[in-house]
């Protein structure tokens, strides 16, 4: 039985839902063309006999990303996708994930699940941490006059050959500029 709490309304998520974007042939191969699907809002809160599902906003991945809190036990989608993330998609919004992260963590929980990995609370703390020093030094390059390009040659010396496989598989729409972007979003940066 659900409860009568509404989760916030997603009305363009829903929209989407019902009519899928054609998205890009090198997502249509490995994902698939998203078919058309007629949903309900979520509610903050539902249960289902003996057992009781959080639902908890989460955007960054997405606008309209949650994760889902059952037993404290975390299911947080793509809130984490890789321990060292290095790049991300044009539309992510990485201020967002690091505020999700720091919401996430105010809930108990042992594990979190989520769409490629399994970790422990820790874990999560971790790549919030990560992301949090990622994004400080991403910001001292900037206000010292380094480009994007320049800023992330500084922090990626090292790129394994995936990185660079999914650049150009994706014709950019995956980056690690993207990602250093996202970081410095709240600077204002121009592209360059």
């Amino acid at each position: 039985m659900f409860s009568n709490n509404l989760f916030t309304p997603r009305k363009k998520s829903l929209e989407i839902l019902r009519n899928p974007p054609k998205i890009p042939r090198y997502r249509q191969i490995v994902w698939g063309q998203p078919k058309p699907v007629h949903a309900k809002p979520l509610k903050n809160r539902m249960e289902f006999e003996d057992v009781t599902v959080t639902v908890i906003e989460t955007p960054g991945h997405s606008f309209d990303h949650v994760s889902f809190l059952i037993d404290e036990k975390l299911f947080s989608g793509d809130l984490v996708m890789t321990k060292r993330q290095m790049i991300c998609m044009r539309e992510e919004d990485y201020i967002a994930t690091i505020n999700s992260l720091k919401k996430v963590l105010k809930f108990k929980f042992d594990k979190a699940y989520g769409g490629t990995l399994i970790l422990t609370r820790e874990k999560v703390e971790e790549y919030l941490n990560y992301l949090l020093e990622l994004k400080e030094r991403a910001e001292e390059l900037y206000s010292e006059g380094k480009t994007i390009k320049e800023i992330v040659n500084i922090l990626f010396p090292n790129v394994p050959q995936m990185v660079y496989l999914m650049e150009t598989f994706s014709g950019l729409e995956w980056s690690r500029e993207n990602f250093i972007r996202s970081l410095l979003a709240s600077k204002q940066v121009k592209r360059h």
